[in-house]
């Protein structure tokens, strides 16, 4: 991602889980089957709220691994171009809200 130092470190345990840090937050995904995803379970509030709110229920996938069935899985390379457009569409000027004139008065008081 552009203007985002990402590190990957790779852990081995049952399955494979990558850790990634991207800027300064961790993400976790997990591969089955040559599938890298990422839980949406395994976010932190915050971004698990709004990846529900924002993301098309299209990108949402289900993976049946070892006879359960994880219901909340988004390839990791559609989390990633979630995240980005979240960084983009909150550093836009044109997106973030306006103040009213009253509002302004109050803040140069």
């Amino acid at each position: 991602m552009k203007g985002l130092t990402t590190f990957k470190v790779t852990i081995q345990v049952d399955s494979k889980l990558t850790a990634y840090v991207v800027g300064n937050m961790k993400v976790i995904s997990e591969s089955y089957k040559g599938i890298e995803f990422v839980r949406i379970s395994s976010l932190d509030a915050h971004e698990k709220s709004l990846i529900w709110q924002t993301l098309g229920r299209g990108k949402v996938i289900k993976i049946l691994r070892d006879n359960e069935l994880l219901n909340d899985c988004i390839q990791y390379h559609d989390y990633m171009a979630w995240r980005k457009q979240m960084i983009e569409s909150a550093s836009s000027p044109a997106l973030q809200p306006r103040l009213k004139k009253s509002e302004l008065q109050e803040q140069s008081l």
